[in-house]
């Protein structure tokens, strides 16, 4: 027990031991002491893992997480002008035991996005680009001259910004989680609705469709 650096996974912890090994190679994302979570996917299914069923129940711990705590950050947004105008990234540390079950251990509210590596860069760049998009952030070259915008053609032009390009088109890497089209056969009252169950059938999307964009490299910065 008195060995920190093994019963933590807190990367800033773990970073100052002496066998930490950092990564040289953005591209290598399964090799040193800190891979990326599409690293450790491949490896578990090079070795004959079942993926889809890691990711359906990784996916449905991180939903009822949220669940959970849904009135707490509802509170916390409730007296913000637009739903718009706030924000939360949220970053789950989860523990897969060797039965391939998910165990949260904790969730931390704006995580690091700290660079001091290669992979680190290459993971947390492309994150907050994503972030930063899915919000609907314009980028705006802070060379360029300001245009002087009344109140009313700024209200118009946000607008059109957010009916041109749906949350869905702006994702990026990110997965959409709930809800989505099997969100009622995956966590509805089956017991207790199961005439509209059946009536809805089953769904042909779900976690098994989407292991593939777990899976898949990051895109390298340009």
């Amino acid at each position: 027990m008195s060995n920190r650096f093994m019963h933590l996974t807190n990367y800033s912890v773990n970073k100052e031991s002496t066998s930490f090994v950092r990564s040289q190679n953005p591209d290598a994302e399964d090799c040193g002491s800190q891979w990326s979570f599409s690293g450790l996917l491949r490896y578990l299914k090079k070795n004959c893992k079942d993926i889809p069923t890691l990711i359906s129940n990784i996916e449905d711990l991180v939903i009822k997480t949220i669940i959970s705590a849904e009135e707490t950050i509802t509170t916390s947004c409730r007296y913000t002008p637009h739903k718009r105008n706030c924000f939360e990234l949220y970053g789950f540390d989860v523990l897969i035991d060797e039965n391939q079950s998910p165990w949260l251990l904790e969730v931390n509210t704006s995580p690091s996005v700290t660079c001091d590596d290669f992979l680190n860069l290459k993971i947390k760049s492309n994150l907050t680009a994503d972030m930063l998009s899915l919000v609907g952030v314009k980028c705006k070259n802070p060379v360029e001259k300001k245009e002087k915008l009344t109140i009313a053609n700024a209200y118009n032009e946000e607008n059109f910004y957010w009916v041109k390009d749906r949350e869905e088109e702006r994702r990026g890497g990110f997965v959409r989680l709930f809800t989505r089209q099997d969100t009622w056969q995956r966590n509805g009252p089956k017991h207790l609705y199961a005439k509209k169950t059946a009536m809805y059938g089953t769904s042909s999307s779900g976690p098994r469709q989407n292991t593939k964009a777990y899976e898949e490299k990051l895109p390298p910065l340009t």
